[in-house]
C-alpha cells in the first residue's frame, strides 16, 4: 500500500485499468439521479422534443426560458441515434450516456493533470499520485458518471484549460486558444457559474501566464460571440429568441427564485461536506483549503478562487453546485501530500487506513442505483417488454390528506416521462373501491389486456394487501436499507418508498 504514496513517476497500466473498470461498473450500476436536475433539466427536456413529454408536465423552467439547450439538444441528438440502432429502453440510452460521460470526464481531468505537469505547476510524482488517486477516492467514479450539467461544463472547462495550457508551450498557439476557446463557450452554456472558472483562469492567464492583454480581449470578445452563437440552440429549444444567461440572472438572482429552495448558511454547507463520509472527507477539506491557499500561482488556484467564493455569497447552496471543485480533489491532496503531509511521520501511517476507508463506500457506490425508484422502473420496463402487447398499469391515487400523487413516476413532484414504455397505459385507481372489484369489472371489459399494479405499503396500504393476496409479485424496491446509509448522504432530499409490481392477478367468478 505504500508504493501508492511513495512510488515512482510511472504509472503503468495497473491503475488506469483500475480506474476504468471502476467507472463501467458505476456507469451500469448507477441508475437513475443524484439529483432531478440531471433527469428534468436534461432528459425531459430532450424526450419533450422527441414529443414524447408534455409541455405541460415540463419542469416550471421551461416556461421561464432560462436553461440552456445545449445539453439537452446533445442529448436529442444521442437517444435519435440509439432509437435508429433499436436501443429503445430508455435505462440502455440512459447507461450509453452515463458511458460517454464517464470516459469524458475522465479524458478531461487527466489531459489537464498532464497539462499542469507539462507546464512544471505538479511534479511527476504529483501527478502519478493524483492519477492513483482518481481511481481511489470513493466519490470519483460517482461524479464522474453523471449525465450532468456539472458534469459537462466541468470536464469543457477543463479540457479548454489544458488546451490554453499545451498552447503555451507550442510555437503555433492560435489553433490550441481557438479549440480552449471554444470548449469554454461549451462549459459556459451548459452551466452559466462555469463563468466564474473561465474569469479566474483568465486573471492567471494575464497575471502569472504571461499573456498579452489585448490577445485576452479578442480571446474573450469570441468567447461572447460563441456564447451568443449557443443562444441559436435556446431558441430552437423554446421555439423563441431568448438569451438565457441574463434571463437565468434575472430569475434566479434579481427576482430571487433560486432562493425559494432554501437559504444555506456557509457552516451548514462544510457540515454537509464534512458529514459525506468522515474522516476522509476531513482530509480532503483540509487538503483544499491548503491547496488554495498555499499554492497561489496555480492556475487551478486562480481558476477555483472566484467559482468557489461566487457560491458562497449566494443564498441557495447545494453540494452538487461544486463538482468542478471536487474532481479536483485527489490533485489538490497529491500536492498536499507530497509537499506537506509526507513529511510528518504520523501521517505516514495513516496512509493504509486512509485508503482502505475508501473502498468499501466506493464499492457501495458502484453497485448501488443512484435512485431506487428510477431502478424499479426498469423492472417495471422489462417486465412490460417481455409481454410484446399493450398493458395497463393500474397505481394507487392521491392521499385524500395531502392529495400528493404517490408513484414511481413522479419524481420530485413531477411526472417522469422519460422512462414511460410505449406498450403500457397508466391508470389512477380510485380507493373507494377494492382491486377485486375493478377486476371483475376489466374482466368483463376487455378481458384480453394484461393488467399491472404498482402498490406501495406506506401510501396505498389497503391496495397492496388485496394485490398481495389477488395476484403474483414479480418485482420490488432493492437495497433500500444500504441506499438510506450511503447516497442519502450525499444530499439526496428524496424519501425512500417501497414500491412492489404484481401480475397475473386471478379473482374469482
Amino acid at each position: 500500500m505504500k508504493s501508492l504514496w511513495r512510488g515512482s513517476s510511472r504509472i503503468g497500466i495497473a491503475w488506469p485499468l483500475l480506474l476504468l473498470i471502476l467507472l463501467l461498473l458505476t456507469a451500469v450500476q448507477s441508475q437513475g439521479y443524484w439529483h432531478p436536475d440531471e433527469h428534468f433539466q436534461i432528459l425531459e427536456f430532450a424526450n419533450f422534443k422527441l414529443g414524447l413529454t408534455p409541455e405541460s408536465e415540463l419542469p416550471w423552467e421551461y416556461a421561464a426560458k432560462l436553461r440552456p439547450w445545449t445539453l439537452p439538444a446533445a442529448t436529442l441528438v444521442i437517444l435519435k441515434a440509439l432509437r435508429a440502432l433499436h436501443v429503445d429502453s430508455p435505462h440502455s440510452q440512459m447507461l450509453v450516456l452515463r458511458l460517454l460521460t464517464a470516459l469524458c470526464s475522465a479524458a478531461a481531468c487527466l489531459y489537464f493533470l498532464r497539462a499542469l505537469a507539462r507546464s512544471g505547476y505538479v511534479s511527476p510524482r504529483q501527478e502519478v499520485l493524483a492519477q492513483r488517486l482518481f481511481a481511489l477516492l470513493w466519490f470519483v467514479p460517482f461524479l464522474w458518471v453523471r449525465h450532468t450539467s456539472e458534469s459537462w461544463s466541468s470536464l469543457f472547462f477543463y479540457a479548454g484549460a489544458a488546451l490554453q495550457l499545451e498552447g503555451q508551450r507550442q510555437s503555433r498557439a492560435l489553433p490550441f486558444v481557438l479549440l480552449a476557446t471554444v470548449l469554454f463557450a461549451l462549459s459556459f452554456h451548459c452551466r452559466f457559474q462555469a463563468g466564474f472558472l473561465i474569469l479566474g483562469f483568465g486573471l492567471w492567464l494575464l497575471i502569472e501566464g504571461s499573456a498579452r492583454l489585448t490577445r485576452l480581449l479578442l480571446q474573450g470578445g469570441l468567447l461572447l460571440l460563441l456564447v451568443i452563437g449557443l443562444c441559436a440552440i435556446d431558441a430552437w429549444g423554446y421555439g423563441t429568441p431568448t438569451f438565457t444567461p441574463w434571463t437565468y440572472l434575472r430569475v434566479n438572482l434579481i427576482e430571487g427564485a433560486a432562493a425559494g429552495y432554501g437559504v444555506t448558511p456557509v457552516w451548514l454547507l462544510f457540515g454537509w461536506f464534512v458529514l459525506a463520509y468522515p474522516p476522509v472527507s476531513l482530509v480532503l477539506l483540509a487538503a483544499g483549503l491548503w491547496f488554495l491557499v498555499a499554492q497561489r500561482r496555480q492556475p487551478l488556484t486562480f481558476a477555483l478562487w472566484p467559482f468557489v467564493l461566487a457560491h458562497l455569497l449566494i443564498a441557495h447552496k447545494e453540494l452538487r453546485f461544486f463538482v468542478s471543485l471536487f474532481w479536483m480533489l485527489p490533485v489538490m491532496l497529491a500536492v498536499c501530500w507530497d509537499r506537506v503531509l509526507v513529511r510528518w511521520r504520523w501521517a505516514g501511517r495513516l496512509q493504509t487506513p486512509f485508503v482502505l476507508l475508501n473502498l468499501p463506500v466506493g464499492m457501495a457506490l458502484g453497485f448501488l442505483p443512484a435512485s431506487l425508484d428510477i431502478d424499479f422502473l426498469q423492472q417495471v420496463w422489462n417486465r412490460v417488454d417481455r409481454r410484446h402487447a399493450t398493458v395497463e398499469i393500474w397505481e394507487g391515487s392521491a392521499a385524500p390528506a395531502t392529495q400528493r400523487r404517490e408513484s414511481p413516476f413522479v419524481q420530485a413532484d413531477l411526472p417522469t416521462s422519460f422512462y414511460n414504455h410505449p406498450s403500457a397505459q397508466r391508470r389512477e385507481l380510485a380507493q373507494e373501491v377494492s382491486l377485486a372489484t375493478q377486476l371483475r369489472s376489466r374482466k368483463a371489459k376487455q378481458p384480453i389486456v394484461p393488467v399491472f399494479v404498482i402498490a406501495s405499503p406506506q401510501y396505498h396500504p389497503l391496495l397492496w394487501a388485496e394485490a398481495r393476496a389477488l395476484c403474483v409479485q414479480t418485482g420490488q424496491l432493492r437495497l433500500d436499507w444500504l441506499w438510506t446509509a450511503l447516497l442519502a448522504r450525499l444530499g439526496n432530499r428524496l424519501s425512500i418508498h417501497q414500491w412492489y409490481l404484481f401480475e397475473d392477478c386471478h379473482i374469482g367468478d
